[in-house]
């Protein structure tokens, strides 16, 4: 038994270090990362930059019904499979694509995003493929992204579905607005505070070394 554990703590030792010492490493546009379904690029000119935008378009392209999926902020499109999975079988095409800025699309610099850009960006591409009506799905801040797509293209939209959407709540009725100043004053004001208190620790730790030897 102590020969099985001592085997065993020595084989999770060795892997641990195997993997500490080959983390996984992704380039801006998640190269070897892979997607559910085949990733295609869509090249578009916006705000005099030559982006790629990244996206995904499965099921039959004659299909009478098609949905658009939008991810949320701190996501891209692959964490759609489940869903894009059970709309094929409802006989849906299914386009998602990745927001310039996100997932595999371009990550420019110096780039002004708006939802009123990454609405324009997401019609742009829709032209391309011919997309012309669609239901259209938002999670998170796709689901402002997908708000503002259906009052700005409300002609290409049959249905809007909003999941879990942030943004469109009235916060004012529960928070005070600050402007982004005062965040900024307050974060200065915090690290003073907190160098201060250091200091007085030191100053501290110091005096009472010096009593000891004194004593």
């Amino acid at each position: 038994m102590k020969k099985f554990c001592l085997v065993l703590m020595t084989l999770f030792a060795v892997v641990s270090q195997a993997l500490a010492a080959s983390p996984v490493k992704y380039n801006k546009e998640l190269d070897g990362f892979d997607y559910p379904f085949e990733v295609k690029t869509f090249n578009v000119n916006s705000q005099n930059k030559d982006l790629k935008m990244r996206y995904m378009d499965i099921g039959d392209k004659n299909a009478d019904k098609v949905i658009v999926l939008l991810h949320g902020k701190n996501f891209s499109g692959y964490y759609w499979e489940r869903i894009a999975n059970d709309l094929l079988k409802r006989k849906y095409r299914v386009v998602i694509p990745d927001q310039i800025g996100f997932g595999k699309s371009s990550k420019p610099n110096a780039y002004q995003y708006s939802f009123g850009q990454l609405a324009l960006n997401t019609k742009l591409l829709l032209d391309s493929l011919d997309v012309k009506k669609f239901d259209l799905v938002g999670h998170s801040m796709g689901g402002m992204l997908a708000t503002t797509f259906a009052v700005n293209y409300s002609s290409a939209v049959n249905k809007l579905i909003l999941i879990n959407p942030i943004g469109l709540e009235d916060y004012g009725k529960y928070v005070q607005f600050k402007d982004v100043n005062f965040f900024i004053k307050m974060s200065s004001l915090k690290h003073s505070i907190k160098r201060e208190t250091i200091r007085r620790k030191i100053i501290m730790m110091a005096n009472g070394q010096a009593n000891t030897r004194s004593c």
